[in-house]
């Protein structure tokens, strides 16, 4: 995580609301308050704070799970589920709880969860106190080949390394990969060393999308959030130090493709109750935390205004004498 401090306490409150034992956030080179809040966090055992701003020449989200991977508790546990505070679990069987849906796919050493990605939901500014969760409620109603991504949820002690999307550098020869309703599906793109996408899997087998439908659990994946706090995160970069950094220009193709509203969507809402209550028991074990939050939606305040006024410095009308 980078610069996610508005948004820390809802993404780890949700996840332990869903059943996850342990949460493990990496930081890097965080100007807004992240890591402080992350630290507080730790402190009272909510979570494990990993600070990654010793990247080097490794993209951040590959150098983080690389740290996480090799700490040794990792051969002890079933799942790891790899992330962004962007980014929901989100669990359409029973009452959405891990405990509802793991024994789909417990068969396997990896399930793909697809993508449903959210639009800004007609907004165009973040409240102080907003929740993805709540605010974000309009969504594609299906997957796009262009967007159908998809994160990976694996046995953490079988992989070594690891991109954005999946793991890497498995064990051994065997590895069996899932779809969200425990269906097989060909494990070979996490055998690859730089493929990001389950569809190209490789030896000539393609994983279709089809084969990676939003039914069992998928990812809520609210990538654009508003356009403001959209613009402000193309000025921070991404955490694959991907080359298109163009990509997160307001307007450019993967934010028209990311900003889809086509129906409305609050099933993840059924949490509310419990994921509010939640965010309050972590707010009381420390004060300081709902003062970090505040002071992270001042400087986002801020830095949005600056953007505003360099943006309408750029559009002025230049007059010159003769």
């Amino acid at each position: 995580m980078r610069d996610e401090c508005m948004f820390v306490t809802e993404w780890v409150a949700y996840h332990r609301v869903i059943g996850f034992d342990d949460v493990y956030v990496v930081t890097n080179h965080c100007s807004d308050g992240t890591d402080e809040l992350c630290d507080r966090l730790a402190r009272q055992g909510i979570l494990t704070h990993i600070r990654n701003d010793d990247h080097g020449d490794s993209p951040p989200q590959v150098a983080a799970l690389e740290k996480v991977l090799a700490r040794a508790e990792m051969d002890d546990l079933r799942w790891l589920l790899h992330i962004d505070a962007d980014e929901f679990l989100n669990i359409y069987d029973g009452r959405g709880l891990l405990s509802d849906w793991l024994p789909r796919v417990d068969h396997a050493d990896a399930v793909a969860l697809i993508w449903r990605l959210f639009g800004d939901s007609g907004r165009d500014h973040w409240p102080e106190g907003g929740l993805q969760t709540q605010i974000l409620t309009q969504a594609a109603e299906r997957a796009r080949p262009f967007t159908a991504m998809q994160k990976t949820m694996f046995r953490p002690g079988l992989f070594a390394s690891g991109n954005a999307h999946m793991p890497k550098k498995p064990a051994h020869a065997e590895v069996t990969l899932a779809n969200a309703v425990g269906r097989g599906l060909h494990p070979g793109a996490m055998y690859h060393p730089t493929e990001s996408d389950h569809r190209n899997a490789g030896d000539g087998t393609v994983n279709r999308k089809r084969h990676l439908p939003m039914e069992g659990a998928v990812i809520n994946h609210y990538a654009v959030r508003t356009q403001d706090l959209f613009a402000l995160k193309a000025r921070r970069g991404g955490g694959m130090q991907t080359r298109f950094k163009s990509r997160y220009t307001v307007g450019a193709r993967w934010y028209r493709a990311a900003n889809v509203n086509d129906i409305e969507e609050t099933l993840i809402q059924r949490h509310l109750p419990a994921l509010r209550l939640e965010m309050q028991r972590l707010r009381a074990m420390d004060r300081d935390i709902a003062e970090i939050e505040a002071a992270a939606y001042a400087r986002f305040e801020q830095a949005r205004a600056q953007m505003q006024a360099a943006d309408a410095a750029e559009t002025m009308p230049k007059t010159g004498a003769a």
